[in-house]
């Protein structure tokens, strides 16, 4: 079915416009998302999209007129009438400003939608067979002062995924203005060198990722030395393992690096532990 989208709590045809000319999000990308798996009606990551959701809100200067928790009932609503509830699936909360004015808002009040789709491919729990394929952006280059929330403007990401077919890879993989690695396309970067894991700091201007956030507090649970660096493209090269992550796909291990081979070992002890971790 996934027919249906939540607009502002009311269930209405996913082809029908929620946006006029003037609506913020459209005009100025005033607000923040959050994309998010849900297995059989459940939201496994849960807290952690709350926690970066009510901190988009707080730093963008946004109010939503109805809790997180009555958030959480909406997606469940949304899942259940697109008749997803025993299914995978994939939900995107979208929080924008309400109102008029051009660059100075009129109001913090925020609305909201919703849309719920099943999801197709890899999913959170799923391992992928084949690696796969990453190079280096050559035309994006990501600021560094990023706030890490996942803001509606992201012509960054377009165009640094219009370079992967160009390059015959899947993904790319995105440095800031020092060459830096930040992350790659909609998925932090991670990779293992000498036994330690490595993923970029938050000051290098990656997103602050619910699964890198969940990630990184099960590793060092699991007393598996696990590190925030700030770490050129160089040390990707010679890594024992490289795999992006997201909280829609999980563990997606890279095979190739431009044209260096990587083994597969590394992630999938980790991917592994995921169900666990999740459902314990």
């Amino acid at each position: 079915m996934e027919g249906l989208i939540s607009d502002n709590g009311q269930l209405v045809d996913s082809q029908r416009p929620i946006v006029g000319f003037g609506n913020r999000a459209f005009a100025y990308g005033d607000g923040a998302f959050e994309s998010m798996y849900v297995r059989h009606g459940e939201i496994p990551l849960w807290p952690y999209h709350v926690q970066r959701l009510l901190g988009a809100m707080r730093v963008y200067g946004l109010e939503l007129s109805l809790s997180m928790n009555d958030l959480m009932h909406k997606i469940q609503e949304l899942v259940e009438a697109n008749g997803l509830y025993g299914k995978e699936a994939r939900a995107k909360v979208v929080v924008y400003r309400s109102g008029g004015g051009l660059y100075a808002p009129a109001t913090n009040l925020a609305g909201y939608a919703i849309g719920a789709y099943e999801l197709k491919g890899k999913g959170l729990l799923d391992w992928q067979p084949i690696g796969l394929q990453v190079a280096p952006s050559g035309s994006v280059c990501l600021p560094s002062w990023g706030a890490g929330f996942k803001s509606l403007s992201a012509m960054d990401y377009v165009q640094a995924a219009r370079e992967c077919p160009l390059l015959g890879t899947d993904n790319v993989i995105l440095c800031n203005e020092k060459g830096e690695i930040c992350e790659a396309v909609g998925s932090n970067v991670w990779w293992q060198r000498a036994g330690v894991v490595y993923t970029p700091a938050l000051h290098t201007g990656c997103v602050n990722g619910v699964f890198r956030r969940f990630l990184l507090q099960k590793l060092r649970e699991s007393g598996i030395d696990c590190q925030e660096t700030h770490a050129t493209l160089d040390l990707l090269h010679g890594a024992e393992g490289a795999w992006l992550t997201n909280a829609v796909k999980g563990i997606q291990w890279v095979g190739k690096l431009d044209s260096e081979f990587l083994r597969p070992d590394k992630p999938l002890v980790i991917h592994e532990l995921l169900k666990d971790w999740l459902f314990s």
